[in-house]
């Protein structure tokens, strides 16, 4: 038995990329996972993937520090998607899509225009420029518009925590 923490990413990520070479395994011979490695430091880096979702195993750790392995390791979706570059499928599902159509957001720049001091005359050119905005002259504007509000808003943080409070 080794014995100590031997968690290490040298030794765990050529066993996930082993598993993802066949994900749909379950692989069950040790010395095909992680050959010439001790193998109570393997199932330890097998054991630290599973408590992090990377792969499902069917290992113990026992109280004397070392691990009992029955067999089957599998990698999981999260495994795979940790290992490519992009993040995967995983990445995408976390993604939140805001969407405002452009009349939306020429209506909301308007009443802003609305509620500023500029004379009536200045309201109305810039209304109507608002309005015969194309759509990619509009994703900038409103782009640039939200880093302009967030750097000019004082109160953001206080509005924030309460905002999340109430969440």
């Amino acid at each position: 038995m080794v014995e100590g923490n031997h968690i290490d990413e040298a030794i765990w990520r050529p066993i996930l990329e082993f598993l993802n070479k066949n994900p749909f395994g379950p692989h069950r011979y040790l010395k095909d996972i992680a050959p010439d490695i001790d193998s109570n430091i393997a199932l330890q880096n097998i054991y630290y993937l599973a408590q992090n979702k990377l792969c499902t195993a069917n290992i113990e750790p026992t109280p004397q520090g070392s691990f009992r392995y029955f067999g089957g390791v599998q990698i999981t979706t999260r495994g795979i998607d940790f290992l490519k570059n992009d993040g995967g499928l995983s990445k995408r599902l976390r993604t939140i899509t805001v969407e405002l159509d452009g009349d939306t957001i020429k209506a909301l720049i308007a009443d802003k225009v609305d509620q500023s001091d500029a004379p009536d005359e200045d309201k109305g050119k810039i209304k109507h420029a608002i309005r015969s905005l194309p759509s990619n002259a509009l994703t900038a504007l409103t782009g640039e518009l939200v880093k302009r509000g967030l750097s000019s808003a004082s109160d953001l943080l206080p509005w924030l925590e309460t905002a999340l409070r109430h969440l």
